[in-house]
């Protein structure tokens, strides 16, 4: 007797599957790794498993929907790709929702309106389709505005737009954006000046921030008890305390552009120069082009009007007071997370065209099923890891005709929406070749001899993603305020405007520079 993986007709014995785990040193394999796929193959009836458990996560896949969408696209993934599809694809473009679970992604061969128009019209096909209400905002990091007409986002989820969702730009690459005017990010100077850009867009809500310093005071009531709110802030909380348990709300386009504007004067002066004497920018001439650039995306980087752009993951305790652990929903920065986390999911530098579409769609669908889960409140949405939908359907069914209550009560079977959506290769292939893809003969679909082995001590030699890549922690670091930049609201969400406060596009007099709302303040 021996510890054994069961299937449907056959059982493995554990030990051999663990032994397989080393498939991830490449696709390409040498002859002990070629004996030992050989068992998997003898022990795994492949041809009818596999497509079962490729259409079951396809489905999940195909039952994603959500309110706050973000698109982004990246490299690095696409360069694994090997065999018939090797060099036919140049970008990976996903969808992304509040969860941080995936919508849609495909493969193309470029990044354009023409080629991501399909995939647009089958997202918004699928959505009326299963009578989802229309997404309220959508995150790009570019392709959020122009001077006239509508942008090519606009173009592509045009029915969305008239009926009320918003495109913004990232608020984090917008600030990025300001470094194609600095000197070098090295200068001393230079984090300064991105935590005065980031305390100009984004405000920390003053009730929150009030209830993390009443918790951290109580570690030592009475020695912090005559400590000012200033100094707790500075010498006590941490920024991932800030970040995690303080809502954050926009300013406002006039706000915005009266610290941004104050923040670049200070620092074209004295103010600006490091300990040699060399100024932040590269010249007064070249902040203020790129300045004059940036202020039509004022209104781009704002929260709409009323919309909560967080919710309550879980309740935390610091120092026995109860407090709320927030999830942001603003911006691009979980989809990113996500392009980091993907070329994981294709074991090896090189993959054949149908293990790479088995991989992505396998992998995409257990990256949302946790996404699932952990939007659960406290992160507790699910019992047991357990992927397969039709599974724990049979298993709530049982569990309920033997014990009256299901083990997944969390559960939600994919929905049943008649959608032609093309994912993954599916679509390049149709694009490329204008023929369907399909997974049979994947046993026998491999890399050629000549392509590389990688041994366990030898590192991946990939090349940077050409597309902008940002670290999650770096991201959210970048969007941090340091205390002489922290601005207080009372407001819980971004409030309406009279429309002359929110045109980026007239000109600003002195007098409107030094204009500051009112219940507002630094700490």
């Amino acid at each position: 007797m021996f510890p054994a993986i069961l299937t449907r007709r056959r059982g493995v014995d554990r030990n051999i599957v663990r032994l397989l785990r080393d498939r991830t040193e490449g696709n390409t394999m040498v002859k002990g790794t070629l004996f030992r796929l050989h068992l998997l193959q003898e022990s795994f009836p492949l041809h009818g498993s596999c497509d079962n458990n490729v259409q079951d996560y396809r489905s999940q896949i195909l039952s994603t929907f959500g309110t706050v969408l973000k698109m982004d696209s990246t490299k690095k993934v696409v360069k694994k790709l090997s065999g018939e599809g090797a060099g036919s694809a140049e970008w990976f473009t996903s969808i992304g929702n509040e969860h941080s679970q995936i919508v849609s992604f495909v493969l193309t061969c470029e990044e354009s309106a023409e080629k991501l128009q399909p995939m647009c019209h089958g997202v918004m096909n699928r959505f009326r389709l299963a009578n989802q209400p229309v997404p309220k905002i959508l995150y790009v990091d570019c392709g959020c505005c122009r001077a006239q007409g509508r942008t090519a986002v606009e173009t592509l989820f045009q029915p969305w737009v008239d009926n009320g969702m918003v495109v913004r730009l990232d608020i984090f690459h917008w600030i990025h954006r300001f470094d194609a005017a600095i000197r070098t990010e090295s200068h001393s100077k230079y984090a300064t000046f991105k935590s005065a850009l980031a305390g100009a867009v984004l405000a920390y809500n003053r009730t929150d921030l009030e209830l993390l310093i009443k918790a951290v005071r109580a570690k030592d009531l009475p020695a912090l008890k005559c400590v000012s709110d200033e100094h707790v802030v500075r010498r006590y909380i941490s920024r991932e305390q800030l970040k995690h348990h303080v809502r954050r709300v926009t300013l406002g386009v006039q706000e915005t552009f009266r610290l941004v504007h104050l923040a670049i004067e200070e620092l074209k002066g004295p103010a600006g120069l490091d300990e040699n004497g060399v100024s932040l920018f590269k010249t007064p001439e070249a902040i203020d082009e790129m300045w004059a650039a940036q202020q039509r995306h004022l209104e781009c980087i704002q929260d709409p009007p009323d919309m909560n752009m967080y919710r309550v993951a879980r309740s935390t305790t610091i120092n026995n007071v109860d407090v709320p652990y927030y999830k942001c929903l603003r911006g691009n920065n979980s989809l990113e997370g996500f392009h980091k986390t993907l070329p994981n999911m294709i074991p090896g530098p090189h993959c054949a065209a149908r293990p790479y579409q088995v991989y992505l769609i396998s992998g995409i669908a257990r990256w949302n099923s946790d996404r699932t889960s952990d939007a659960v409140f406290g992160g507790r949405g699910r019992r047991h890891r357990i992927y397969s939908a039709p599974l724990i359907d049979r298993l709530n069914t049982r569990c309920r005709q033997l014990f009256g209550e299901s083990v997944e009560e969390n559960f939600q079977a994919p929905a049943d929406v008649p959608s032609n959506e093309l994912l993954g290769l599916e679509y390049l292939f149709s694009q490329s070749t204008g023929e369907s893809f399909s997974l049979q003969d994947i046993v026998n679909d491999g890399p050629s001899p000549e392509e590389e082995v990688v041994h366990p001590e030898q590192p991946d030699t990939g090349e940077a993603d050409e597309a902008y890549h940002s670290d999650m922690e770096a991201h959210d670091d970048a969007l941090d305020a340091d205390l002489p930049h922290i601005t207080l609201t009372s407001d819980e969400t971004s409030t309406v405007h009279a429309p002359a406060f929110e045109d980026a596009w007239s000109p600003w007099s002195k007098n409107d520079v030094v204009i500051k709302r009112s219940g507002q303040h630094s700490l």
